[in-house]
């Protein structure tokens, strides 16, 4: 608790990630080097001047969590083809009224009508499929962080408590561009049919654009208190009340195609947004230390947490909704919950440390973490 706080402070940090790595697909390699440097932590301690006791003030923003990775693509597929997928109705692109039809990703099958099959494996093609270049750059990134204030108090001999109140906002984007292209010209059986004064053609290329944006807001609480039976023990207690977060998604897809006579199709787009709420389950811990004031100190904490208490609402925004859709809505999440509790369990999490300090002010620190899985199946 920052009642134990012996005098003002403030704190600022940045965090750097760089990630460098090598990814393999279809047995070709790629080196990517991705870097992104964000404010870590920024605060403020005040030591309020007491006769007796303590009281300490303070607030500040804390990034809680920070991760960017690009991965890229460049091969030469035998047996596969991204077109494979939108033959499914329930693809994004899919099924005869889908943008993938509409581009001819994909096609019928024998000409008559029945069922639909990937561009490249079309009956009409003597050869069937033989392969397809693949190239791609994914990107995901998240940012999750925390502005908070606090106050803390001695209000007994010995006893601190405090509470804070939090406000964290978050991002998280997945960024996917997906290019099939023909490099060697092995699709020329003019499978695309003539438009106007066009000639029948083949297909040159397929690329494809996912955008997954969501931005992500809630308030939370908590609440501890420290008793200090003796100098150097502290015995202490925490809660943090469960957390609703606010959740906006905005999916953008497109796919377009070129082909051999240096024509393209029309760009298909599709546009959705989505609005929830997630309610995480709250924190209760109970924890230990003992410092002998000479340099040395151990730890122990348990923690309590029920991932079956995980709810998710879909009633944010459903005023443009028919009764239909509401009642569809309403059922997922009700079935999602139902499957949250049914497959999340409690869980106690163990921690311990202990620390020595050398006298040149060196820090020598061990710890040991027990986390069992949140998943009632392992």
């Amino acid at each position: 608790v920052m009642a134990l706080a012996d005098k003002s402070s403030y704190s600022i940090g940045w965090f750097n990630q760089r990630n460098n790595k090598t990814d393999s697909y279809l047995g070709n390699s790629t080196t990517g080097d991705y870097s992104k440097t964000n404010l870590s932590n920024l605060g403020l301690v005040y030591k309020v001047p007491t006769i007796v006791g303590s009281f300490v003030l303070g607030g500040g923003y804390t990034l809680t969590s920070m991760n960017n990775d690009e991965t890229f693509l460049d091969g030469f597929n035998q047996n596969n083809s991204i077109t494979d997928l939108f033959k499914q109705p329930n693809s994004d692109f899919g099924g005869v009224d889908g943008a993938a039809f509409n581009v001819f990703a994909v096609d019928y099958k024998n000409n008559t009508g029945d069922d639909l099959e990937s561009i490249f494996r079309l009956n009409s093609r003597p050869n069937g499929f033989q392969g397809i270049n693949q190239f791609g750059d994914i990107t995901n990134e998240k940012t999750v962080g925390e502005i908070s204030i606090f106050a803390a108090t001695e209000f007994q001999n010995n006893i601190f408590a405090g509470v804070s109140l939090g406000f964290t906002n978050g991002t998280i984007r997945y960024d996917r561009d997906f290019q099939e292209i023909d490099q060697n010209n092995l699709y020329s059986d003019g499978v695309v049919p003539a438009d106007g004064t066009n000639p029948a053609t083949d297909i040159y290329s397929i690329t494809l654009k996912n955008e997954l944006d969501t931005e992500f807001y809630g308030f939370s609480a908590r609440g501890g208190i420290v008793f200090k039976p003796i100098e150097f023990v502290s015995i202490g207690a925490s809660v943090a009340l469960p957390i609703k977060l606010f959740v906006s998604e905005s999916y953008y897809g497109s796919l377009y195609s070129e082909f051999d006579d240096y024509t393209e199709s029309a760009k298909e787009e599709i546009f959705s947004d989505f609005n929830y709420a997630i309610t995480k389950p709250a924190e209760f811990k109970l924890g230990t230390s003992f410092t002998n004031g000479k340099g040395a100190s151990i730890s122990a904490a348990v923690e309590y947490i029920n991932y079956g208490n995980t709810e998710l609402d879909f009633s944010r925004d459903t005023d443009e909704l028919t009764p239909a859709d509401i009642l569809g809505l309403k059922q997922d999440q009700e079935a999602i919950n139902a499957a949250i509790k049914d497959k999340y369990a409690a869980v106690i999490n163990l921690k311990s440390s202990a620390s020595y300090e050398l006298p040149n002010k060196v820090q020598l620190l061990a710890g040991y973490a027990y986390y069992p899985s949140k998943d009632e199946t392992y």
